[in-house]
């Protein structure tokens, strides 16, 4: 699994609606990092997103982005989403639009927590609560100056108990931790629900932010997914790499054709010179052959694409990933070994100490571990017995088969 490293919009005007995945087909993690974390957010957010994520490897796409820094901490979310739940709604949406792989697909949530945030400037500035009711989506938001420090997602139109519920497990998370919520901004189409969290939240006073129409709910989403796509914050992006892949291959079938298509037309032209002045056929001829040389810089490109493509492929192998390296490492090992360090050395170099009950362990070990594919040759550089304890001190070398970029 690779995260999503979307790439910053090129400036240009934006038109027609823009896409969200619904909050519900998203599997979401949130977290408060310190400052320093910032250089390592990617590593975070990727075993964040493998401890989350309840879909096979290989079948599902993974984003994060920090929605906000707050007291000397960073507050990331983190989402997953399968990329078959996203097939049907959204990748003929794109294609027909010729905009796939051009825009991000982003999460819902973001969009209304944006459109809230514009519409009532209040939330900006101290701590308050924000809840969504309309047909689109029913969401729990809570801000800290400006900050979305935690959200929860309500199935269907919650009952009066289960907003209650709902709003109370949201002001119990740690990150909402000595939370004072000065007020309610209640979102929504109707007052459901109003009374509700007036008893619910005490003596905090619930204000009602009315919404006309459906269609008013699904222009306040567009109104933040446009400012979050005319920012340069947001950077969260739904969009499986098969679906970037195959815009690129379309980019250059196109660009193919209209070679092809520039060649046929000289072709003609050149044919009708060579029958109407048979003198000029070998300087044509030369010229013709020099227009097919031009093309092979294009035919290159989608050679070094399918070599991209491939590579990827490879990339999505979780096989060979350190994780399952490391499983076998356990899984080969006798009773009675015992792991001291595990380092990598000359790149492809695994070397590996521990201790031992006797020697035959160690060369049980080495056997065990050289009938796995993935490693080339097991060697055993040191094995001695340890004067205090009695057993046996081992040190192995594993020389890792393939390159260190497919191994780790």
């Amino acid at each position: 699994m690779q995260l999503k490293t979307t790439r910053k919009n090129k400036k240009k005007p934006l038109t027609g609606p823009l896409p969200a995945v619904s909050t519900r087909a998203v599997v979401c993690a949130q977290l408060a990092l310190p400052l320093e974390a910032e250089d390592t957010l990617a590593d975070v957010a990727q075993l964040q997103a493998e401890s989350i994520s309840p879909f096979e490897e290989g079948t599902y796409t993974a984003s994060y982005e920090v929605v906000g820094k707050l007291e000397g901490q960073l507050h990331l979310l983190v989402g997953v989403a399968s990329d078959e739940a996203m097939e049907e709604p959204w990748h003929g949406w794109l294609k027909g639009r010729n905009a796939l792989g051009q825009l991000r697909l982003d999460l819902a949530a973001l969009g209304w927590i944006e459109a809230m945030r514009q519409s009532e400037p209040a939330l900006r500035k101290g701590t308050h609560l924000a809840v969504l009711r309309v047909p689109q989506e029913e969401l729990i938001v809570l801000f800290r100056e400006g900050v979305p420090l935690f959200f929860r997602v309500l199935s269907g139109k919650a009952s009066d108990l289960e907003l209650q519920r709902a709003t109370m497990l949201v002001l119990s998370q740690p990150l909402a931790a000595n939370a004072e919520v000065k007020s309610v901004y209640l979102f929504g189409i109707q007052r459901d629900g109003l009374s509700a969290l007036e008893e619910v939240m005490g003596g905090a006073p619930v204000v009602f932010h009315a919404i006309d129409s459906e269609e008013g709910a699904e222009a306040l989403l567009q109104q933040g997914l446009m400012a979050r796509a005319e920012g340069t914050e947001a950077r969260f992006d739904l969009t499986p790499q098969s679906w970037r892949d195959e815009a690129k291959a379309a980019q250059q079938r196109r660009m193919l054709m209209f070679v092809g298509a520039g060649l046929a037309v000289l072709w003609v032209l050149c044919a009708g010179f060579l029958l109407l002045k048979p003198k000029l056929m070998t300087h044509r001829l030369k010229e013709v052959q020099k227009q097919i040389q031009a093309q092979l810089p294009e035919r290159r490109a989608v050679e070094e694409m399918q070599h991209r493509i491939a590579l990827i492929e490879r990339y999505q192998d979780r096989s060979n990933s350190s994780i399952e390296l490391f499983r076998l490492l356990c899984a080969t090992k006798p009773k009675g070994i015992l792991f001291l360090s595990l380092t990598f050395r000359q790149k492809q170099v695994l070397n590996l100490t521990g201790t031992a009950e006797d020697t035959s362990e160690v060369y049980t070990y080495k056997d065990a571990l050289q009938k796995d594919e993935r490693i080339q040759e097991v060697k055993i550089s040191r094995l001695q017995q340890d004067s205090k304890t009695r057993k046996q001190r081992f040190a192995i070398d594993i020389t890792l088969a393939g390159g260190e970029e497919e191994t780790l």
